[in-house]
């Protein structure tokens, strides 16, 4: 029972160590980074919403006013107009689903002569009236009560992607090209996690300042509703971009020139010797679309 126990304990160690990196290839500093992009994904989330709660956005009946000044007096304005309309518009098709409905009684279908039709003019205004709704959420302000389930796939699928993408490319990579710990990831690193960064911030930034008509979504973190959420939530940007640049770095240096195989016509794989490097450039070409993918679906 004993030998039993320290087997498991050496297979967990053995696991946990090529999972977190232990055993793996990648340099310390690397990893480190990666495990502080969550703290800074996590520290934003806390900053973000301990603002709105202190705003009351935890939960509300009523739109919040919100701030007045550079482009929000017009996005506001127009996001109120598109409320109202968008309700007058479900109001009346939930009136002409009424008066259909009161036509379909077998009794009345002589003196009403919208008996004939009635039936199919309901499942026209029932797609009208579900229509409108969805619509509606468009120009809604998400409270963050509302928003949890959005927070949790926003943030912890690209984490766990990114991370599952990292150790797979350093798996594979040390399978098809071998060498010791990855150098460097520096550079790569910093500018693909500032670019990254910096799209999503300019994006908001834009969206919430700039963009007209149904572009725009307003939630508890909108610069409009609360500019203190919204530079809180900017660390959580900068932590997916910290992120997305670890395994962006990983295949960055496994595609450099240092690691490229010499070509042997005389090897014995029957493909110069680069075979392995060929399938490894192969595969993550089309792992990598699809982690994106996996990411913007989740």
């Amino acid at each position: 029972m004993r030998c039993n126990n320290e087997q498991m304990s050496s297979w967990h160690a053995k696991w946990w160590g090529k999972v977190s990196g232990i055993e793996g290839r990648e340099p310390e500093e690397l990893r480190g980074r990666f495990y502080a992009s969550i703290l800074v994904i996590a520290v934003g989330i806390v900053l973000g919403g301990t603002v709105a709660l202190r705003n009351g956005l935890w939960s509300f009946k009523s739109a919040p006013e919100g701030m007045q000044q550079l482009g929000c007096r017009c996005q506001l304005a127009e996001r109120s107009r598109n409320e109202t309309r968008v309700l007058g518009e479900i109001a009346l098709a939930k009136h002409r689903k009424a008066v259909f409905a009161k036509a379909l009684p077998e009794s009345e279908a002589v003196r009403n002569s919208h008996f004939a039709d009635a039936r199919a003019r309901m499942v026209e205004e029932a797609a009208l009236i579900e229509k409108g709704e969805a619509q509606l959420t468009w120009y809604q302000v998400r409270s963050l009560r509302d928003s949890l389930w959005l927070l949790a796939g926003i943030f912890l699928a690209p984490l766990l992607l990114s991370f599952g993408a990292g150790r797979l490319m350093l798996w594979h990579g040390a399978q098809a090209v071998g060498g010791g710990r990855l150098k460097g990831w520096k550079s790569p690193y910093v500018v693909i996690a500032a670019a990254g960064a910096a799209s999503i911030i300019g994006r908001e930034l834009f969206m919430n300042t700039l963009a007209q008509g149904d572009q725009i979504r307003f939630t508890w973190m909108s610069f409009c509703i609360s500019p203190g959420a919204w530079l809180s939530m900017c660390l959580t940007y900068i932590g997916l971009g910290m992120a997305v640049a670890y395994p962006a770095s990983i295949i960055w240096c496994y595609c450099s020139a240092e690691r490229r195989p010499v070509m042997d016509a005389q090897a014995c794989d029957g493909a110069w010797g680069v075979g392995g490097y060929v399938l490894f450039l192969q595969a993550w070409s089309v792992a990598i679309f699809l982690f994106v993918i996996a990411g913007a679906v989740a």
